[in-house]
């Protein structure tokens, strides 16, 4: 469970990173959460809307496709919001 947290919070921060941040002094706030029913990763940043959870590209040849399609295989759910000028991404274990 460890290991697809961690991949899940690489490939979802790299995709943000890369596609909404608008600079580097963008604010960006990374929480792992814990309650006796799911654990969860919940990423809030503001920068341009992105969900990466869209199905955009199922080309082989496109890796960001490819990890987020791992991250929906494994996560039981991922959820995006833009509210008040914020990406709101979240994904349960």
């Amino acid at each position: 469970l460890i290991m697809k947290m961690g991949l899940a919070m690489e490939e979802v921060l790299m995709l943000v990173a890369q596609r909404s941040l608008k600079n580097d002094s963008d604010p960006l706030d990374v929480r792992i959460y814990a309650t006796e029913e799911q654990i969860g990763l919940s990423i809030l940043c503001s920068g341009n809307p992105y969900n990466p959870f869209l199905e955009e590209g199922e080309d082989e040849e496109d890796l960001s496709a490819i990890g987020v399609q791992m991250i929906k295989k494994f996560a039981k759910d991922c959820r995006y919001l833009y509210v008040y000028g914020m990406n709101i991404l979240e994904v349960e274990f």
